[in-house]
């Protein structure tokens, strides 16, 4: 039973990381307009992988509090049974997974992502975070604020394009054609939307 072993990694590549202060973050949903501040955990290149399995696997919807993991350490791979490493979901909370992969300075998004098949993340950006300072040029304190702006699938309801039919002639006067061309500028700018998702 041959050992293989990993090449250790060339020390002239490894980079020191920057000092790195949390995000104020909001999540804002641009066709509700709501907007939330949400509990946020950073995890980081060389954390621990069994988190970010555990969130992984929650966003896909496999809900099981445990899961079977074999530790060598334990000996000879025999099973041992975890609880998760998520906290349990609380009642009446929407749980979205977003993973922000940060730019290599720490001050910036490189790429964003959800993990929710019902909502998707369509712009981002990175300013200063708010104060609460009395003197409106009272020097910034260095803080940044990350907003993520994202957008929800709507849910359908039967019978909702002939009802948007009928609004559209209405709101045109009876003219359906004119109805129309509103809601096809409606359609161009939601496909707008889209193509930041």
């Amino acid at each position: 039973d041959e050992d293989v072993g990993y090449l250790p990694p060339n020390e002239d590549q490894l980079v020191p990381p920057p000092s790195f202060n949390p995000f104020f973050t909001l999540v804002e949903d641009a066709a509700t307009g709501e907007t939330s501040h949400p509990a946020v955990h950073y995890i980081f290149v060389d954390d621990d992988p069994e988190l970010q399995t555990a969130v992984s696997m929650h966003a896909l919807g496999a809900t099981r509090h445990a899961h079977t993991h074999l530790d060598p350490d334990i000996g000879h791979g025999e099973p041992e049974v975890l609880s998760s490493i998520l906290p349990p979901p609380r009642p009446g909370v929407k749980e979205r997974y977003i993973i922000v992969d940060l730019s290599p300075d720490g001050q910036g998004v490189a790429e964003a992502q959800s993990l929710s098949r019902e909502w998707q993340v369509t712009r981002t950006q990175v300013g200063p975070a708010p104060t609460f300072a009395e003197d409106a040029g009272a020097e910034q304190n260095g803080s940044l604020m990350l907003r993520i702006e994202g957008m929800g699938i709507a849910k359908g309801r039967p019978g909702e394009e002939e009802r948007m039919i009928e609004e559209a002639r209405r709101n045109a006067g009876g003219d359906l054609v004119k109805g129309m061309e509103d809601v096809l500028k409606r359609f161009d700018s939601g496909m707008e939307v889209l193509a930041n998702v």
